[in-house]
């Protein structure tokens, strides 16, 4: 699995950059993800429409990539969505 996730390169993805097992626990080291939450940004941004379509957009893109390949996110929320500007 996680060598399938570690293949993938997508813009709207965050990249894997290491996964171990160490003490009975598992570590999945990625990249920090420009931006900010999208629990904040939606704290802070008065949202219009057309952000909130391209956002979708890009959320769907992202997991129908995960999807082709297999895989399933299982903490899709918006403090794990991140949003630039």
């Amino acid at each position: 699995v996680w060598a399938r996730l570690d293949g993938l390169s997508l813009a709207h993805l965050v990249p894997l950059h290491a996964v171990f097992e160490e003490g009975g626990w598992r570590y999945e080291v990625t990249g920090v993800p420009p931006g900010e939450s999208l629990r904040d940004y939606l704290r802070t941004h008065q949202v219009s429409l057309p952000v909130i379509e391209r956002l979708v957009h890009q959320l769907s893109v992202a997991l129908e990539v995960l999807h082709d390949n297999g895989l399933v996110h299982l903490r899709v929320r918006p403090e794990n969505v991140y949003v630039q500007e």
